[in-house]
C-alpha cells in the first residue's frame, strides 16, 4: 500500500527560488498544487486549494509571511507552514513559531 502524494504551495516572491523549490519538492514525490509570488495570492490559493503543506517565503509584497501566518491560524486551515526565508535571525525563528510555524529552513 502506497501513501498519499502531499500536495504543497509554494509562496514566495522570488521567481528562480519557486522554481527551484517546486523542482526538488517534485523529486520528495510531493505535487506542487500551487504557486504564489505574493501574500494575498497565497492566502486565495490556500483557501481553494486546501494543500497538505505550505512553504512561506516571509519577506513578499501585499502580505508578508507572518501575515499569512496569522491569516492561516485564524482560519482554521489544516495546512502544514513551513517558513524558507534568506533570514536566519533568530527572532524571525521564534515568531514564526510562535504564530505556528511548523518548520523553518534558511535559503542558502
Amino acid at each position: 500500500m502506497s501513501a498519499a502524494q502531499p500536495t504543497v504551495l509554494i509562496a514566495d516572491d522570488e521567481e528562480l527560488m519557486r522554481e527551484l523549490l517546486a523542482r526538488y519538492l517534485t523529486t520528495l514525490n510531493c505535487k506542487v498544487v500551487g504557486i504564489a509570488e505574493n501574500g494575498e495570492i497565497c492566502l486565495k490559493q490556500l483557501n481553494s486549494l486546501a494543500p497538505d503543506m505550505l512553504f512561506l517565503d516571509l519577506n513578499m509584497p501585499d502580505k508578508d509571511g507572518f501575515e499569512v501566518l496569522d491569516e492561516l491560524i485564524s482560519m482554521g486551515n489544516k495546512t502544514f507552514p513551513v517558513i524558507v526565508t534568506g533570514n536566519g535571525d533568530f527572532r524571525n525563528l521564534k515568531t514564526s513559531m510562535e504564530k505556528g510555524a511548523q518548520g523553518y529552513v534558511v535559503k542558502p
